[in-house]
């Protein structure tokens, strides 16, 4: 905007360069001091000549007369033009631009500064601030920060809030006020009014909007944490332990429950992890929707205690958006010992710890159609401890519940991990022998019978002799396991009516054969 080459074009009779407007000011006293060398000279003349003084002052001053009077038309001319000029410049700046002279008065204002004020621009010439603004009080100020500026202790920079005095708007300017000097030297106040309501309204839109945002944050965090509170409690009621982990195995949530059981700081089980590939692998599976129940049976190694558990997890959204893996381990421990135990106590004679008789029937059942079905050797002794009758009777049932324990421990020590020892009942055992010809069983079970009577039993009551009989039988075509045991039972009473602490085979010719290997 302070470029003049166009407008020199349409005025070539005003020059604007700071020498040509210096010049004007400048050179005067240098004209009026030719000038008067020049009437000097003419004075002198008129003295040589006999002109008289008049005549010559005349000849002298007229010259220099209509010079100073070409110049003040010029300097007339250039400084219309100049304030002309100025005036286009600053009118086409669109927020309101003054510049007032050393008297704090109007010298130039713009276009903006009068709509703002609602004053002609021509009535603001020439004018103090006090003189035209609405609010005296204003303009009062306004005119003192002028001096000040002028005398050169202030220099306005500032941001103001006030109330439009005509429309009665609220409005936030930033005020600018600076001193300068024109061409000629003179103070002046360079000052601009900048509007900044819409910005600062904007401003102040989005400084709310983010105290909105603000506010819905910590109401939000709020909310996490009363969820977050809320789970926790929920999931500390579950007498289980559960837990709840994001992607790799990082924990976000336990319950005391898994706390207690995995020996871990509520406060500090983020840092706890499961080194286990099998589980971050099952996270995964878990994490892209699968879902999983399985039964787990381990061991503590600290403390050799059996675990039992039904682990299911399953996929969800945490409170935070992130996919997580939420788990329950369901201890059966208590459960699952005790089906062992009554599946014992269903399959063991509580006395001895032998297979009961329902027991050793439906496994000598299997293997009795197994040795058929692969035509194996199986054989079977029926064994009864001698006079046991007289034991109860002499020495108590207690003493006799020790003899019995005595037997089935030896019949564990010398049977084989294949063969199947039970208690019949009473004082009657049995014994199936898989893969095992009637010779083997005889001789098994004769070893058996010299090492029961050779040693005492050591009972409370002191050591007692015993002794037992037995009865062997093998395995025919057709056999069933009742008739096997029929055929046992057989040489069992056999062996009692010879005597008793002996051990007698089923059929003749299997009697006489073992007793000629004999």
């Amino acid at each position: 905007m302070g470029d003049t080459s166009a407008y020199q074009e349409k005025h070539p009779s005003c020059d604007f360069s700071p020498g040509s407007v210096r010049f004007l000011y400048r050179d005067i006293p240098l004209v009026l001091g030719v000038s008067f060398l020049l009437c000097m000279a003419v004075y002198l003349a008129c003295h040589v000549e006999e002109i008289s003084f008049f005549a010559g002052f005349a000849v002298g001053i007229i010259p220099t007369a209509f010079v100073l009077f070409l110049m003040c038309g010029r300097l007339r001319h250039q400084s219309a033009a100049y304030d002309k000029f100025v005036q286009e410049v600053i009118d086409i700046i669109p927020v309101p631009i003054y510049i007032k002279d050393s008297a704090c008065r109007y010298r130039w204002a713009n276009r903006a500064l009068a709509e703002d004020l609602q004053i002609p621009q021509e009535m603001l010439a020439q004018r103090t601030t006090a003189e035209v603004a609405r609010d005296k009080e204003d303009g009062v100020r306004s005119e003192n920060e002028d001096r000040r500026v002028l005398a050169g202790s202030l220099t306005v920079h500032l941001e103001r809030h006030d109330v439009h005095p005509l429309s009665g708007q609220e409005r936030h300017r930033v005020i600018m006020k600076g001193f300068c000097r024109d061409v000629a030297g003179e103070a002046m106040v360079v000052g601009a009014n900048f509007d900044i309501t819409r910005w600062w309204t904007g401003e102040q839109d989005l400084l709310r909007a983010k105290l909105r945002l603000q506010a819905l944050l910590e109401a939000e965090t709020a909310q996490r944490q009363r969820t977050e509170a809320f789970i926790q409690r929920l999931i500390d009621v579950i007498p289980d332990p559960v837990f709840i982990k994001k992607a790799g195995g990082q924990y976000v949530m336990i319950n005391d429950a898994f706390a207690q059981y995995r020996k871990v700081d509520k406060l500090d089980f983020r840092q706890f992890r499961i080194p286990s590939r099998l589980s971050c692998e099952e996270d995964q599976r878990v994490l892209g929707g699968e879902d999983i129940t399985k039964e787990d049976h381990t061991v503590r190694q600290a403390t050799g205690e059996e675990i039992f558990r039904i682990v299911s997890k399953r996929r969800s959204i945490f409170v935070d958006g992130e996919p997580v893996v939420v788990g329950v381990e369901h201890h059966i421990t208590q459960w699952r010992v005790a089906e062992r135990e009554l599946r014992r106590l269903a399959q063991e004679d509580e006395l001895t710890g032998l297979a009961n008789r329902r027991h050793f029937s439906r496994e000598a059942e299997r293997l009795i159609d197994r040795a058929h079905r692969y035509d194996e050797k199986l054989s079977l002794l029926m064994l009864d401890i001698d006079l046991f009758k007289q034991i109860n009777d002499s020495y108590g049932h207690n003493i006799g519940d020790e003899v019995l324990c005595e037997m089935a421990r030896r019949l564990q020590i010398c049977m084989r991990k294949s063969d199947l020892p039970g208690r019949w009942g009473g004082e009657e055992f049995v014994v199936l022998l898989p893969n095992t010809t009637l010779e083997v069983a005889w001789n098994v079970a004769e070893r058996m019978r010299q090492d029961f009577a050779g040693q005492a039993v050591t009972t409370p009551a002191g050591s007692i002799r015993i002794s037992f009989s037995g009865g062997c039988a093998r395995l025919q075509a057709g056999d069933s396991l009742y008739t096997l045991l029929a055929r046992a039972d057989a040489a069992l009473y056999r062996a009692k009516d010879l005597g008793r602490n002996r051990i007698e085979c089923a059929g003749t010719e299997a009697v006489q054969e073992i007793a000629e290997k004999s």
